[in-house]
């Protein structure tokens, strides 16, 4: 689970339609994508974009639910 509200604190933009869901940085890199099934957004893939965001804002992946 990702807290939407913690990605925007680290400056993100987090946009959704009806099937999909997407995290971009503020120069315009998409770091995350995700499908939605039901009612939930499943992650595609954690891909290397996401955990140099990560390492970039000195916070691991798992640091976004603190």
């Amino acid at each position: 689970m990702i807290s939407v509200s913690k990605l925007g604190e680290k400056g993100t933009n987090v946009s959704f339609d009806n099937n999909s869901a997407a995290v971009i940085t503020r120069d315009g890199t998409e770091i995350l994508t995700a499908t939605r099934v039901s009612q939930l957004y499943a992650i595609d893939t954690m891909d290397w974009k996401l955990n140099t965001f990560a390492t970039e804002t000195q916070d691991s992946v798992a640091s976004f639910d603190t």
